[in-house]
Formats: structure tokens, sequence, C-alpha cells
């Protein structure tokens, strides 16, 4: 049991490494300055659109160690466990959006990009701790 939640605690911690990571890479493709992208946009990114996300994949990742017997999810598990974090996420993002008048619409597609990076983080973080660490 203890093994499944460190190895869940793995999962969250790569993932959001790789997010972060990776945010910083699409952050610098898309301006100019490699520092800024990297220490403010990405994880401005991350922590201000991913939130709610965050907090519901830790969540998710915590009842699967503890429901399965010691099993966890499972990369599949895992997986879709991001990918309904992401889709809380955006649901949570546009609801603002839209409570804000609606001109802050640009808002959701910003959520959207912060939600494909962590997906795309958590997937390489399932991989990379199933390597690291076997349950």
């Amino acid at each position: 049991m203890a093994r499944v939640l460190l190895h869940q605690l793995l999962v969250l911690a790569f993932a959001i490494v790789i997010a972060l990571l990776l945010g910083g890479l699409v952050q610098w493709a898309l301006s100019s300055d490699f520092a800024d992208a990297f220490l403010v946009q990405s994880p401005q990114l991350q922590f201000t659109f991913m939130d709610v996300g965050l907090i519901v994949f830790a969540v998710l990742l915590l009842i699967g160690g503890l429901r399965r017997r010691g099993l966890g999810w499972g990369t599949v598990g895992t997986v879709l466990a991001a990918l309904l974090a992401a889709v809380v996420n955006l649901i949570v993002v546009a609801i603002i959006a839209i409570a804000g008048g609606g001109a802050d619409i640009f808002y959701i597609a910003i959520g959207l990009e912060a939600g494909a990076i962590f997906v795309l983080g958590a997937v390489l973080a399932t991989l990379i701790a199933r390597r690291i660490l076997p349950v």
C-alpha cells in the first residue's frame, strides 16, 4: 500500500514538473524571452489556469491508490484521471469566464492550453514513474 501511494505521489510530482517544462517550451516558442517563459509564464499558466485540475488529479490519484487494494490505478487509469482533471478544470475556467460577462472568453483558450500541456505531462510522468518505481 505504501509503495503504491509513493508511486502515485511520484506521478503527481513528475506530472507537475514535466508540465512546467513543456509549458515553458510552448511559451518560449510563443515569445522570445527564454527566462521569462520558463520562470514566469509557465508557472503562471499551470498554477493559475490548472489549479483546480491539479487538486482533482491529486485526489483521484489518492483515491486510486487506496481503493484498488495496493494496485493503484494503472497506466490507463492514471491517464484517464488526468483527462478528467483537465475537463473539470476547463469547466471551472469556462464558468469563471462566462460569469465575467463573456469578455474573458480568451481564458477558455488559455485553460484549454494549460489542460492539454498538463495531460501530456501526466502521460509522460506515468510512463517515467512506471520505469522508476513499478507497482
